[in-house]
């Protein structure tokens, strides 16, 4: 998602969900974040159309006509490592498959900066990842992205689904005959 290591920023919201993925539910999470301020460097890391939607392009002042604006970009499911701030004593710890949601750029009318927003969700791998997740929540964190090995985000197609679902009853009549 972004070519450097360790971007400060925030989870500012914290939320369960669940998936069903081959008729089971998986429980997971959903990690607001929040890049404040979001500078043209790291817009240009995410996406050149966002930088240039964002920022004017000779001074890298940001675009007044817009108040926010919302990316829909194809990003790959991410490995995340959640790093904390020096001075603190926690240990890291990795995010092995995560998945971006759509992009929110906001600011204020009394600031010149803006803010990027986006979920993160993931499905903790053990109850102490699951708190240190929490224990993440409102403080400032660094993070660095991967593009990880899909499998819990992987996108199947129609065709397999459709596949996936004519072959189950197939099988299960099969083995009742």
């Amino acid at each position: 998602m972004f070519d450097r290591e360790n971007v400060n920023l925030r989870f500012t919201n914290i939320a369960p969900r669940v998936m069903e993925k081959d008729e089971k539910e998986i429980a997971l999470v959903e990690i607001t974040c929040e890049i404040n301020p979001f500078t043209k460097e790291l817009a240009g890391e995410l996406d050149e159309f966002v930088k240039s939607s964002l920022f004017t392009r000779t001074d890298a002042e940001i675009n007044s006509k817009l108040a926010g604006v919302t990316f829909r970009l194809p990003i790959r499911p991410q490995s995340v490592v959640v790093r904390m701030a020096s001075d603190q004593k926690k240990d890291s710890f990795t995010i092995d498959e995560a998945k971006i949601g759509e992009l929110h750029a906001r600011r204020s009318k009394t600031t010149t900066t803006w803010k990027l927003v986006f979920t993160l969700t993931c499905s903790p791998i053990s109850e102490h990842q699951l708190s240190q997740i929490f224990d993440a929540y409102r403080k400032g964190r660094y993070l660095t992205f991967a593009d990880a090995s899909p499998d819990l985000f992987a996108e199947v197609s129609k065709e397999e689904k459709a596949a996936r679902r004519s072959a189950v009853p197939a099988t299960e009549s099969a083995a009742t005959h």
